[in-house]
Formats: C-alpha cells, sequence, structure tokens
C-alpha cells in the first residue's frame, strides 16, 4: 500500500485537505448568479435578523427545516449579503463529513479481522507486511477518498441548499451511536441523540432514518437478550449496557427533536405539502411508477444521472466510471455475501464461505451487522428518491445515499484487490506444486509496489477527472449560467447599484411558487437589493409588478414624471411583457445587455 497509508491520520489528513481545496477553491466565482432556493434562504435570514425571529421551519418556498439557514445566518452576519456567503456554509459541511464518513466507516468495521494473515503465516509467507485488505482504517481512507473527490458531493457543497446537512448528520450520528454501544460512553451516547435529533431540522429525506435507527436499535437489542434473556441492566463482561446505552441514546434524541415534532403537530400541512407534490401514489399508476423510479434511481450510478445541471453535469452517471465499478464489485459482493450468510443461518447452505468470489474472505471474519446496516442504510436513504416521481433520477433527493454508497465503493476495491491476491497465490502454489520448489522469482516487495502503484494511479486519475468536470466543464459551461439564474443575479447587482431615490419597477414576468403573493423567480433580486421585507423595500424605492398590473403603471407613472424611474422584467424574452412596456412608456429609454432589458426616463 502507498506508504501514507500505513499513517491512517496523516492520509486522513491529506484526503480533509483535498476535500477542502475541492469544495471552498472559487467559491466566490463558482457556481455563477444564484438560484432563487438559494436566494429564499438568504432573504428569510435577511428578515430573521431585522425581527430576530429565527425559525425552526421557514414555510415559504413549499417549506425548509431551519437549521442550515440559520447556520447560514452566521455566515452573512460576518462575511455579508452575497452569495458566496451563502455557499460557504455547504463547503464546510461537505467538508466535514469526510471526515464523519472515515469515523463511521472505520467504527462500522472495527470488529472485521484483516482478511490477509500477516507475513510470518505460512499460508502468506510470500505477501508484503504492510498489504493488510480488510483494515478498516484503510477501507475507511479509501472511502473518505472517495467522497473528497466525488463530483456529486463537490456540487452540493458548493450550493446554498439545506440537504447537504442530511450526510453529516448521518455519518458523526451513526458514529457516535455504533461508538457508544461498544464502549458504552455516555458522552458517545449523548452525542448520538443530539446528532441524529438535529437530523430533523437539516432535509426532508432525513424523516426515514427512525427506520435505519430503529433496524439498530433492534439488532443489538435482540443480541443482547439472546445473551441475557433480558432487556433490562446486568451485569456483562462487556463494558457496555446496551439497554442503557439505547435507553439514554432515545431520551436524548426525542429531547431534541422534540420541537420540531411539536412544530409538525401544530402545522400538519407543512409536513406534506412538498411530499404529495411530487409522490408516486399522486400518479395514475402508481406501481408503474415505482417500478420506473427505482429502476431510474438504481441506474443512477452507473448509467445515467440527474439531468437537472445544478445537481449534475449533462446527465453523466454519478459515479465516474473507475469508482462505479468498485461500488458494483462492492454491492453485488457484499449483497451475495448477506445472502449466503442468511441462507447460512436458514439451513439451506452448509457453508457461508462458499462463495467465489469471497474465498478469501471467510464469513467470519465479515461479520453480518456491518454489511445488513450498509444495505438498510442504502435502502432506507434510497426511498425519498424511489417514492417520487418528479425530475427522476434526482440527484438532490438521493444526497442521503452518499455515504453508503462510498463505503460500498472502497469495500468493492479491497474485494478486487483479494480476488487479484488470491489469484497469485493460487498461480505460485501450483508452480511449485509442478516444480517441487518455491518460485524464486516471486518479490513480495516489487509486488506491494506494484499494487501501490497502480492504486496511486487510479486515484490520481479520478482526481483530475473530477477537477476538469467541475472547474473546467462545468464552470464554463453555459447551461451552468442559466441554471444557476446568472441573469436574475445580474438584475439584482444593477438594481442593487442604482441610488436609492431612483424609483425601480421590477416587473415579475417569470413563473414560479409563489412566496407572499409574488413567484419565487423574484427572490434572488430581493436578496441582491435587501428588499424581501415591505421595510427594505420602502428603503429602496422598490416595487415589484406581477405582468398583469403592466397596463396600469401608466396611471402610476404619468408622461412628463421628472423623478428617474427605471422599470426591468425578469424575463427580457418575454415578447408580450417587452412590447406592452414599450407601447406603455413610448418616451423612455430602452438599454439592453446580454442579461436584461431596462426601461428609464434618465441616464443612468
Amino acid at each position: 500500500m502507498p506508504q501514507t497509508l500505513q499513517k491512517p491520520w496523516l492520509s486522513l489528513l491529506v484526503i480533509l485537505t483535498l476535500a477542502a481545496v475541492f469544495r471552498f477553491t472559487l467559491i466566490s466565482d463558482i457556481p455563477p448568479g444564484l438560484y432563487p432556493d438559494e436566494a429564499m434562504n438568504g432573504n428569510n435570514i435577511l428578515e430573521a435578523m431585522r425581527t430576530s425571529d429565527f425559525k425552526i421551519f421557514y414555510p415559504e418556498n413549499n417549506g425548509r427545516e431551519g437549521l442550515f439557514i440559520n447556520i447560514q445566518a452566521m455566515s452573512v452576519y460576518f462575511f455579508g449579503r452575497n452569495a458566496w456567503a451563502l455557499r460557504i456554509v455547504s463547503s464546510f459541511v461537505g467538508t466535514f463529513t469526510v471526515l464523519g464518513l472515515y469515523l463511521v466507516t472505520k467504527e462500522l468495521l472495527s470488529g472485521v479481522k484483516k482478511a490477509i494473515p500477516p507475513v510470518d503465516d505460512p499460508k502468506r509467507k510470500r505477501m508484503h507486511p504492510n498489504l493488510n485488505l480488510y483494515d478498516p482504517g484503510i477501507v475507511a481512507i479509501f472511502a473518505s477518498f472517495f467522497l473528497s473527490t466525488s463530483y456529486w458531493h463537490i456540487n452540493f457543497s458548493r450550493m446554498g441548499f439545506r440537504a447537504i446537512m442530511l450526510p453529516l448528520v448521518c455519518t458523526f450520528g451513526f458514529y457516535w451511536l455504533l461508538k457508544a454501544i461498544r464502549t458504552g460512553k455516555i458522552s458517545s451516547t449523548v452525542l448520538a441523540g443530539v446528532f441524529l435529533g438535529l437530523g430533523f431540522y437539516t432535509y426532508i429525506a432525513y424523516r426515514i432514518t427512525p427506520v435505519i435507527i430503529g433496524f439498530v436499535i433492534l439488532w443489538f437489542g435482540w443480541l443482547w437478550w439472546r445473551e441475557h434473556k433480558t432487556l433490562l441492566p446486568v451485569k456483562s463482561p462487556s463494558n457496555s449496557c446496551v439497554p442503557c446505552v439505547l435507553a439514554l441514546f432515545l431520551f436524548v434524541l426525542v429531547i431534541v427533536a422534540f420541537p420540531m415534532g411539536a412544530y409538525f403537530v401544530q402545522h400538519s400541512d407543512d409536513v406534506a405539502s412538498r411530499q404529495s407534490q411530487v409522490s408516486i401514489f399522486g400518479s395514475d399508476s402508481p406501481i408503474k411508477a415505482l417500478a420506473l423510479s427505482t429502476v431510474k434511481t438504481l441506474g443512477m450510478f452507473n448509467f445515467r444521472g440527474d439531468c437537472n445541471q445544478r445537481h449534475n453535469l449533462k446527465c453523466q452517471p454519478e459515479l465516474f466510471w473507475p469508482v462505479g465499478f468498485f461500488f458494483l464489485l462492492g454491492f453485488l459482493g457484499s449483497l451475495v455475501t448477506v445472502l449466503t450468510r442468511s441462507l447460512f443461518y436458514l439451513g439451506r447452505s452448509k457453508s457461508p464461505d462458499q462463495t467465489g468470489v469471497f474465498r478469501g474472505l471467510p464469513s467470519d471474519e465479515l461479520p453480518s451487522f456491518p454489511l445488513f446496516f450498509l444495505f438498510v442504510w442504502f435502502f432506507g436513504m434510497a426511498a425519498p428518491a424511489v417514492l417520487t416521481s418528479e425530475g427522476i433520477p434526482h440527484a438532490l433527493r438521493s444526497i442521503g445515499l452518499i455515504p453508503p454508497v462510498m463505503i460500498f465503493a472502497s469495500l468493492g476495491l479491497f474485494y478486487l484487490i483479494a480476488i487479484f491476491v488470491e489469484h497469485i497465490e493460487a498461480r505460485l502454489s501450483r508452480l511449485e506444486a509442478d516444480e517441487g520448489t518455491e518460485t524464486p522469482s516471486f518479490k513480495p516487495t516489487v509486488f506491494q509496489q506494484t499494487i501501490s502503484l497502480v492504486i496511486a494511479a487510479v486515484l490520481f486519475y479520478v482526481t483530475m477527472h473530477t477537477y476538469t468536470a467541475y472547474f473546467t466543464n462545468f464552470a464554463n459551461d453555459p447551461e451552468t449560467y442559466s441554471a444557476y439564474s446568472g441573469d436574475l443575479y445580474s438584475i439584482g447587482l444593477y438594481a442593487a447599484s442604482l441610488p436609492d431615490p431612483v424609483k425601480k419597477y421590477v416587473i415579475v414576468n417569470m413563473s414560479g411558487v409563489e412566496t407572499r403573493g409574488i413567484p419565487m423567480p423574484a427572490q434572488t433580486v430581493m436578496f441582491t437589493t435587501d428588499t424581501f421585507t415591505e421595510a427594505g423595500r420602502v428603503e429602496k424605492n422598490m416595487i415589484y409588478v406581477l405582468p398583469k398590473d403592466v397596463p396600469g403603471l401608466r396611471s402610476i407613472i404619468p408622461a412628463g414624471v421628472k423623478d428617474p424611474v427605471v422599470i426591468i422584467p425578469l424575463n427580457k424574452k418575454d415578447p408580450n411583457t417587452v412590447s406592452e412596456l414599450k407601447k406603455e412608456f413610448p418616451e423612455f429609454k430602452v438599454n439592453e445587455t446580454a442579461d436584461y432589458i431596462v426601461f428609464t426616463n434618465t441616464s443612468l
């Protein structure tokens, strides 16, 4: 293995640095513009800062959990009212998630022995002593590397969307929960309850997590019952009182999540408003919609990804092909292992070790829980995407899948190495059997260095591909500018540059979910001009006008008015609105740029 892998914390530091580079570099410039959904967060922040009314749930724009928005408020407070101040919070969250994935992967696999015996074992005397193929720390290192260089995760780590919080709270929450069960430490138990309780304040897809938590509780509760025949605390050879840990964990989780639960009880419409809009159960054929959604979601990793430019680059698979291959191998290999062990326990198989791929990975060195847990985590987080029919495959709704997918990919890499090592061992054994002596030409150091070089080359290839995909292809694609509403952001910057005495009329001739009577596209302009609130509009002398009210503007702005007036339609390509304005205000000058058109009675 590469030398840095012999020092896991050094490797982790390098990976965290790489993750930070991908997530913070040029954050003020890439992505461009400011999408209205991001701006909506900013406007809620500006209003909350004016009123000191920070909420746990913001009902506008189909409703959004408030934790991420309230954290963004601190960034806006320190860095000011700009797009990157909203997005840099995601950069921090995304970077720390890489650390969380390392910790949870290592903890999850901590009971797994190395699949390759040490060098002094006669079965592996040729192998380099550092070639430990199933070291949990190394598996965790590669999982965190795959996450740090994942276009899928990097993309959302540079946007002002609350969904980026989901992988963070899950990785750290499950890490502390598994550690608490193993060690019985109160601090770990409390942290698990805090993180997994805070998850309810992050993103709608988190609401499936109680199923995953329930699996963990049932699994370890059953193990305790099987050993002690009671769910009450008793003396145990282990330092961990599992019932005590689970009880304290649930108590803390309920306390932390209670305010959000109380809010949903009082505002039940906010819980299901968005879910009901996109649910497969609202389609004409729910079963057909479910099947189609499932196929598309499972296919997005290796075949066709999300086609929304904000979520993904031109429908490319969510995983770059080497990582996608490792994921398939890890997923299918783990599935075979789980099924084999299940059949063994059901008495339908003589041995759980008879799967060809896992000749070198006997089942007693692959505990059941890690793989079962990964599958519950994976399919649980797939549900929010699979149960919807809008925009499938949907990379944003599937964001909770990222951690288990990266762990499967890391396992796949090591399954591949194990298969290769077993193949070499078998060939050498056959040669020795034929010749009656050891093969003198085999050099374990050269063998280990060759594997290290191949792995290093693959990792470098993955890193450079991701860099090119995001900072060159995505950043320079004209579709990206449009996807992030670069034109609306330009309008906002222009309007913000005008003196306050100038009367500004913004024609909201674009459709979208209405927020306080005004379609969502106006949110971008409102954020850049600080005119979301009525007080802000009065202060900045700005009025938002719906298309139906354009004919009435003439009565508000009489011919020959001396005060400076500017009229800006959000969509300059709307011929009806533009022609109506030209008809109503023939005396106004028309100035047009690549992003917007301005009608004015003065020189500005």
